[in-house]
């Protein structure tokens, strides 16, 4: 772990793993709260958020990944 650390950085994983992990941990923790703000009697705003959240550092993690593999095999040409 500790090689790849420069490299893990480099393509915001780190990031996206934490946005990823609070958005989860926000939302079970929201979901047990009884004063927040309802939306359509099922989700809170705030979970909401977190899943919206999930859905971006989910779709940024699969376009960096496709674009450093792009980038590298250019490189190799």
């Amino acid at each position: 772990m500790l090689c790849q650390f420069p490299y893990f950085l480099h393509d915001f994983k780190l990031f996206f793993s934490y946005l990823i992990l609070y958005s989860v941990g926000r939302f079970l923790i929201e979901g047990m709260r009884t004063d927040s703000l309802m939306l359509f009697d099922i989700l809170r705003v705030s979970q909401l958020v977190s899943i919206a959240l999930i859905l971006i550092a989910f779709t940024l993690i699969i376009y960096r990944r496709k674009s450093l593999k792009a980038e590298k095999s250019e490189e190799l040409k």
